[in-house]
């Protein structure tokens, strides 16, 4: 699980970070003004658990062992045998990220169901267009099967045209 910090929320590494001793809670050393040359502290606790324990109030950055039995642990490091409990700020920004989690597919949802109408819509157009486009071949086949016929007619008379008058002899007596 990534270290977020208690007070900014962004990641913390366990160099720039230090544990609260009793919410385990991971915090950068800036944002709870701790020096950076303090490499190790046990029983540091954060300001949430100062004021919940005014007794260990006093004990902030002092070495010796834990509430847990582990003694001089590396800051941020992983207590084996201890679980990592949350305050309840980073289970209510948890909650509210996970809403906007569901909001936001929520929203991709509604979008997609938009998107296969279109679809849907575009779809019936090009069939539509499909089926204009296949009639408009036959009429265009048929026009040209239409022409082509009736070119070979009126080549026809108008020879049957001319070999009338031939025989009639009415073109040739004109003078």
């Amino acid at each position: 699980m990534a270290n977020k910090c208690g007070v900014c929320g962004r990641f913390t590494s366990a160099m720039d970070g230090v544990k609260c001793s009793n919410c385990l809670n991971m915090f950068h050393r800036q944002c709870v003004n701790l020096k950076n040359d303090a490499r190790k502290l046990n029983k540091w606790q954060c300001q949430g658990c100062k004021t919940r324990n005014p007794s260990e109030a006093g004990v902030s950055a002092t070495s010796g062992s834990l509430s847990s039995g582990v003694t001089d642990t590396e800051l941020g490091e992983v207590v084996p045998g201890t679980s990592d409990r949350g305050s309840c700020d980073d289970n209510i920004n948890l909650a509210s990220e996970i809403k906007l989690i569901r909001d936001q597919l929520t929203t991709i949802a509604r979008e997609i169901i938009s998107f296969r109408e279109v679809i849907s819509k575009i779809s019936s157009n090009v069939d539509e267009l499909n089926n204009r486009v296949g009639d408009i071949e036959k009429r265009v086949i048929h026009l040209e099967q239409r022409a082509a016929d009736s070119q070979p007619q009126t080549t026809d008379s108008k020879l049957e045209d001319t070999l009338t008058e031939l025989k009639s002899g009415s073109r040739f007596i004109t003078q």
